[in-house]
């Protein structure tokens, strides 16, 4: 059970004995109050609002500079959620239904003020904030059960768009349902995936797999909302697809798709010690593109094998390798099985050397040919 916050208190008045006197005339701590001010007028008094933002202002009426009704206008203005106990005088009682009006919460004759009294005033405002602290802490639960509700409906439609179990124009209505806006008029797609991601939950020391999606996610949606309208879904287990919407910036794609996923690395290296690899499709213009642009980007994604962790890499049609078997030729077969029986590793690291590194550098084959090549020798 966590320790219970206390209410922050300003206290504002003119006269230092009266401020220094109400600090003084209860045990703020143990009735749960914490006094994070004290204020002269109430220049001084949006002043330490702006910093410290107080929960219940305590304050007179009377003052040079900014006067008490001058305040409460001003900090119902800026800080709705303040709220406000003014120190009286007996012949103020017009003041004090002006400032009723403007938003006080209540008031209190500081002239015969008993400390009993003060502190009664305090919990009866205590417990309004408590109360709209809940009222707040209920709307934000459910809007976020809304809201996952949502995400999981929109990955779970973009996962059929995929696989070709709805077309493109299906996807656009239901979206639609969900409130997206995107135009798919000019659009693009990122494929990305953690690098190593079967470390990741260690490294970035989010145990929760669920944890690490939203923490992902978040980031991403977040860094992606400055530059274009668009939705961020985890389609597996570390894999992300991002749907752009380019509408009136197809100029500017590559620059600012660069832009982005560096800024996404950058973000998730100083928060999570993890990173991305991205494949970026070709942008286009009808959504009945969908499955071809993702196949875009997905071939995209796979080039990582050739060019590492944290790879950039757009679409380009010699990604579209023919399915060609990779295999070492029979002479380097033939002498790596006589190295081999000889024990002579150097020559047989040798062979097996020049063939991946040729492989490596004409980049001539699928990812997986070559993996299978690697098994088989």
């Amino acid at each position: 059970m966590g320790v219970k916050q206390l209410i922050k208190v300003l206290i504002v008045d003119d006269e230092i004995l009266i401020r220094v006197g109400i600090k003084s005339c209860i045990n703020w701590e143990s009735n749960g109050y914490e006094i994070i001010g004290l204020a002269a007028d109430g220049n001084q008094a949006l002043e330490i609002i702006k910093s410290q933002m107080p929960d219940i202002v305590l304050t007179d009426i009377k003052m040079p500079n900014l006067d008490g009704l001058e305040l409460i206008e001003e900090i119902k203005k800026q800080y709705p959620n303040i709220r406000i106990i003014v120190l009286s005088c007996y012949n103020e009682f017009d003041f004090i239904r002006t400032a009723m009006k403007l938003g006080a919460d209540d008031y209190i004759l500081k002239l015969s003020m008993e400390p009993q009294d003060l502190l009664k005033v305090l919990n009866n405002t205590k417990k309004e904030i408590e109360k709209n602290q809940k009222a707040i802490a209920r709307e934000n639960d459910n809007k976020r059960e809304i809201k996952i509700d949502r995400n999981f409906l929109k990955e779970d439609l973009y996962k059929r768009a995929i696989e070709n179990s709805i077309s493109g124009e299906q996807l656009v209505e239901e979206l639609k349902k969900l409130g997206s806006d995107i135009s798919f008029s000019q659009s693009g797609l990122i494929c990305s995936i953690i690098d190593n991601y079967s470390r990741a939950s260690y490294i970035s020391r989010m145990e929760d797999e669920y944890l690490l999606k939203l923490s992902v996610t978040n980031i991403m949606e977040e860094l992606l909302s400055s530059y274009c309208k668009g939705d961020v879904v985890e389609t597996n287990k570390g894999e992300f697809l991002v749907i752009l919407d380019f509408y009136g910036l197809a100029d500017k794609y590559k620059n600012v798709l660069e832009e982005f996923c560096l800024k996404v690395n950058d973000a998730l290296k100083n928060y999570l010690n993890i990173s991305l690899s991205f494949g970026i499709s070709e942008l286009w213009k009808d959504v009945k593109n969908f499955k071809t642009k993702y196949t875009q980007a997905r071939l995209s994604l796979e080039q990582k094998f050739y060019y590492g962790k944290e790879s950039v890499l757009f679409y380009d049609p010699k990604f579209e390798y023919p399915d060609k078997m990779v295999i070492l030729d029979f002479d380097s077969e033939k002498m790596l099985v006589t190295h081999l029986e000889n024990l002579n590793s150097v020559e047989a690291k040798k062979i097996i050397n020049d063939f991946f590194y040729n492989i490596y550098n004409s980049k001539d084959y699928p990812p997986a040919r070559v993996r299978i090549a690697a098994v088989e020798i």
